[in-house]
């Protein structure tokens, strides 16, 4: 049983949306859709535009290969440690190998989910004043 197509002014809605910067998952939830609907009726040139936007300029980073095709560096990595190299736990489901800088994609550390949040929210900006704001906060709306 095949499904309903979707109208094309739900279509445009989609891609409107995506072109303003909401996740798949965000675009589903205000049209009322699932994102595997959404991304199944997106336009992909569109869409792949938009994440060559996102990759590149002074905020992004840019990924692409010697013919400026957009893709997947092979880097050379240290030998993955048996536990994660910041809080020394055994991550649960699979390792993130975490870079800082983009010209020496080798230079990184292995680490479980919950550390490399935390060290991308470190990249960005996240200092001691952020969490004693968020302890102060969690404090006040527990008692």
């Amino acid at each position: 049983m095949s499904r309903p197509k979707l109208p094309l002014e739900k279509i445009q809605q989609i891609n409107e949306l995506l072109d303003q910067g909401f996740t798949q998952l965000r675009v589903g939830t205000i049209l009322g859709l699932s994102h595997c609907t959404v991304n199944k009726y997106l336009d992909k040139d569109r869409f792949l535009e938009r994440r060559r936007r996102q990759y590149s300029g002074p905020s992004g980073r840019v990924h692409t290969t010697v013919n400026g095709v957009h893709g997947k560096f092979k880097v050379r990595k240290r030998p993955r440690p048996e536990r994660c190299e910041l809080c020394n736990s055994s991550p649960v489901s699979h390792w993130y190998w975490h870079h800082w800088d983009d010209d020496h994609l080798n230079w990184g550390l292995w680490l479980c989910w919950t550390c490399h949040m935390f060290a991308e929210a470190l990249e960005k900006g996240l200092d001691a004043s952020h969490i004693q704001r968020y302890f102060n906060l969690k404090a006040g709306l527990s008692s």
